[in-house]
């Protein structure tokens, strides 16, 4: 059985404290992030621009992670499997 979560950094309304992105690449590095979701460009609203946004975590899925290629929404998923050894 595959088991997935879902975390909102910043929370769902953008209101809640952020992690830092230690405390990202920790949660990465322990398994218990597996994919990071960003608006197109992390131009928009949500973990990738507007408010709640962690800039640093952003830059590190972009550098480190791997773009999944699902096609055609407005979001660009990483796959941070490969991230978990480079931290």
């Amino acid at each position: 059985m595959i088991s997935a979560g879902l975390m909102a950094l910043g929370g769902f309304n953008g209101s809640d404290t952020t992690l830092t992105v230690e405390q990202f690449q920790q949660l990465v590095a322990t398994g218990q992030v597996r994919y990071y979701v960003t608006s197109a460009g992390g131009q928009r609203g949500g973990p990738g621009g507007g408010p709640g946004r962690n800039n640093a975590i952003v830059q590190w899925a972009q550098h480190t992670g791997q773009v999944v290629e699902y096609g055609g929404t407005a979001y660009t998923v990483y796959d941070m499997a490969s991230a978990a050894t480079a931290t």
